[in-house]
């Protein structure tokens, strides 16, 4: 009886720097030629190692570029909203000012899509990457990163975000502040609406900011009070929430807190269709202030991100890294937000 034979074990870059007794990133410098900056003796001992195992590197591993190209690489979770929008043309300026041309990828919320687009890029020998990441790809992300490929990672976190530069806006902070000033509005209660939080740690966190905001400041508030809204769901899961909320305060004011600009836009249109008047019947806010989240009637109240100027830092950061001769340490930056008061928090019922 013929037995199946075992897949081999993939050598990573891992286990040549345990055996060899060196860190990755001497591993990685050996790899791509940086032998200056190790003694005759590790490279060697490295060099034994990598024969003995037989590893090869990756075509990640292979892409520490020593001259550079002039090129980035900008990947973008989902270019149909408007946020994305804004971020290209920060990220664009600044590669024009500084003689750099960006190629942008659009990868529809897809992990898998972020690494093939990833590695497209690296075979195209960009000098860096910009990455609005989808999630779920931490540990590729850091191979990247550990390979020599300078990274930052633009608006949305990664679960360890101060192991590789980050740029995002004060999500925790603008939410709690955003439920607090709905308190001071008079509301009774505050409902969260959003996507599934999946893998995608900026909702994660804003989650977070307002279960801990309405612990404090509504206190009856528990996880009932959230709604998580299928991605591409229809109108009638939206319609039975906003009901199933307005039956359960009838003579209360309850306002609604969206977790982005798609969930707000989406509200909107069931508020007409439902023709409930925002600031009369529910109250409306959340992020983002999107242009139309103005002209809409009566003005809704939003808080608004500066997503060009997080592009522009997440580019200027990006910059700095691939042109540094040294190791530059990791940062998070969090670029604070602005919360546009108008009149859909306005209570204009009287109980």
């Amino acid at each position: 009886m013929n037995r199946p034979k075992k897949t081999p074990t993939k050598i990573t870059i891992n286990d040549v720097a345990k055996k060899a007794g060196v860190s990755k990133t001497t591993v990685s410098r050996y790899i791509n030629g940086r032998t200056d900056m190790m003694s005759d003796e590790v490279a060697i001992r490295v060099q034994d190692v990598i024969d003995e195992l037989g590893f090869r590197p990756s075509r990640v591993a292979q892409n520490l570029k020593l001259k550079n190209t002039g090129i980035i690489g900008c990947i973008i979770a989902d270019i149909t909203s408007d946020f994305a929008g804004y971020l290209v043309e920060g990220v664009s300026d600044i590669c024009t000012k500084n003689d750099y041309q960006v190629l942008f990828v659009n990868t529809s919320n897809n992990p898998r899509k972020e690494v093939e687009a990833i590695q497209s890029l690296l075979d195209s020998k960009v000098d860096g990457l910009i990455v609005n990441t989808a999630g779920n790809n931490e540990e590729f992300l850091h191979e990247v990163r550990d390979s020599g490929v300078p990274i930052v990672i633009a608006d949305r976190y990664l679960d360890s975000n101060t192991l590789i530069d980050t740029i995002s806006s004060t999500n925790y902070r603008s939410t709690f502040e955003c439920i607090a000033y709905l308190k001071e509005q008079g509301y009774d209660h505050v409902y969260f609406f959003g996507q599934q939080l999946g893998n995608n740690r900026t909702r994660v966190i804003r989650h977070e900011a307002f279960l801990d905001a309405t612990q404090e400041y509504f206190p009856k508030a528990d996880h009932s009070y959230t709604y998580f809204i299928r991605d591409h769901a229809t109108d009638y899961e939206l319609v039975a929430a906003l009901e199933e909320i307005r039956s359960n305060h009838p003579n209360e004011n309850v306002a609604i807190f969206a977790v982005n600009g798609m969930m707000m836009m989406d509200l909107v249109i069931v508020f007409k269709k439902m023709g409930i008047k925002m600031g009369e019947d529910l109250g409306m806010c959340g992020f983002d202030d999107w242009r139309w989240a103005e002209l809409i009637e009566p003005g809704i109240t939003a808080i608004r991100q500066d997503t060009y100027q997080l592009g522009a830092r997440s580019t200027r950061r990006l910059l700095q890294l691939i042109q540094s001769k040294a190791n530059i340490q990791p940062q998070l930056v969090e670029i604070p937000t602005k919360l546009m008061k108008r009149a859909s928090t306005d209570i204009k019922k009287l109980k």
